[in-house]
């Protein structure tokens, strides 16, 4: 469930976004009011086409205020239903009073304009609301919204004005009308399916971000406490080299030959045993990135006895004979 809501959530961020982008296409609506405006401006008193194309510019100006508001809480609206609701909420008002404002304009001037003049407007809102489609097809309740408020007023004027030679006008727009929401339905559910896919993407992709720095985290630890632990192992170990060291040198006593050889292998063990302790370290700082090169001389006669001293218990385990020329 939690998923799906993430799923949801996502989906509606991605439409309001396409929204958002798509809102520079309400000047459309502007550039064919002023034309249209300049048509028929005969017809009407100057005043009533400069409300209306005022109208058209107010609604677009607080669009343009809305979308920006928007965008400066992208990252909000990425996780907050509520919030990127209320702003594809704001997106259906502003689109319904754009068709309202056309719809209306020709409800109530319609008696003043010709006939010629009634077709051209409703065209141009057949026009518009096709336009419209690609804009607002990603999320039906805005794009229904502008199409009902500008189509519905324009079928009801075709339907009872007489017009001379258009009796049929008002039956071609409800069925242009119908062929328009059969395509913005379909257009909607490919637009669904894809920002599903996106958005299930995105998920996916963040659950692998998680994971990723989930491991690195770990790894993290454990080198962490490799360093650790070999710091607490110098110290026994250092004691043990120093006692074995004493016991070579002889310094309280003479040893037996025996004595002597168990005294320089558990020594040569102990450096050994220090010398990965050490590596452990290194592989810890070359991990946290804090590894430098530390160059000096060796003898590699010594580097030699000291590889066939710790693997030659495992080559006599073999029956494989170990020793330095």
């Amino acid at each position: 469930q939690q998923a799906r809501r993430d799923i949801e959530i996502r989906i509606r961020s991605h439409q309001l976004a396409l929204l958002d982008r798509s809102a520079k296409g309400i000047f459309v609506n502007v550039v064919a009011a002023i034309i249209v405006a300049y048509v028929i401006r005969r017809d009407l008193d100057f005043w009533v086409l400069a409300v209306w194309v005022g109208t058209l510019i107010l609604i677009s100006s607080i669009l343009l205020a809305s979308v920006a508001r928007h965008r400066r809480h992208d990252k909000q609206t990425r996780t907050d239903m509520s919030l990127t609701v209320r702003y594809l909420h704001e997106h259906t008002i502003i689109a319904t009073f754009v068709g309202l404002a056309w719809g209306g304009f020709l409800l109530y001037n319609e008696p003043m304009l010709s006939d010629w003049h009634v077709i051209l407007v409703s065209l141009t809102v057949m026009g518009c609301v096709s336009v419209s489609v690609s804009g607002l097809g990603g999320y039906l309740p805005t794009y229904f919204g502008y199409f009902l408020g500008a189509m519905l007023p324009v079928t009801f004027v075709e339907f009872h004005t007489p017009l001379n030679g258009f009796d049929s006008l008002g039956t071609l727009l409800s069925l242009y009308a119908l062929v328009l929401i059969f395509n913005v339905w379909a257009l909607n559910g490919n637009v669904i399916a894809t920002l599903s896919l996106r958005a299930e993407n995105e998920r996916l992709a963040d659950s692998v971000l998680v994971a990723e720095a989930a491991t690195e985290a770990a790894v993290t630890s454990k080198w962490e406490s490799f360093a650790h632990l070999s710091h607490e192992l110098r110290t026994p170990m250092n004691a043990v080299l120093g006692f074995s060291d004493m016991m070579r040198m002889q310094m309280f006593g003479p040893l037996s030959p025996r004595y002597l050889e168990y005294s320089e292998c558990v020594h040569a063990s102990g450096s050994t045993a220090l010398g990965l302790i050490d590596n452990l370290l290194e592989m810890s700082r070359a991990r946290a990135g804090d590894l430098s090169l530390d160059e000096a001389p060796f003898d590699p006669v010594i580097l030699l006895h000291e590889v066939v001293s710790e693997f030659e218990h495992d080559a006599i385990a073999e029956n494989i004979s170990l020793e330095v020329l």
